[in-house]
């Protein structure tokens, strides 16, 4: 029973974070993807607000100058954490001004201006579990 509630609150955050249909979706950020274009505004914009900044399935962790969001998958889902991870990444590729930066196997990585920058990682294997893990970091002092 866990399992299927686990893989139930999965598919709906892989579900909220669908990728763009097409490339014209570049310049008009799809329903799908409206989560993470709204976590990169504030991140860019006001980061200390993604204290409150929560997602279905996942814990999210607030620190002064990066917030974290960890999901976890039962270890025989690895196709489903593997279609997590790409479409986080495509929908952080979509974000206005993202650029895409050099990325070790099995990472996306993503600057989003000066002082902000993404990282997806995974899926990867821990605790008998596929760990899928997007961050956000800034540089900017926000005292």
């Amino acid at each position: 029973m866990k399992i299927r509630q686990a893989l139930s609150g999965v598919l709906m955050v892989v579900a909220a974070m669908a990728p763009a249909a097409s490339p014209a979706a570049v310049n008009e950020i799809s329903p799908q993807c409206a989560s993470i274009d709204g976590l990169l505004r504030q991140a860019r914009t006001e980061f200390p607000a993604l204290k409150r900044k929560k997602f279905e399935a996942a814990t999210c962790v607030y620190r002064k100058q990066e917030f974290r969001c960890d999901w976890a998958f039962p270890s025989d889902t690895f196709a489903a954490a593997e279609t997590q991870a790409s479409r986080l990444a495509r929908c952080v590729a979509v974000v206005s001004g993202a650029q895409p930066l050099a990325a070790k196997s099995g990472e996306a990585r993503f600057q989003l201006n000066p002082e902000t920058s993404v990282l997806i990682r995974g899926p990867m294997l821990d605790s008998g579990s596929w760990k899928l893990r997007l961050q956000v970091v800034t540089t900017a002092d926000w005292n």
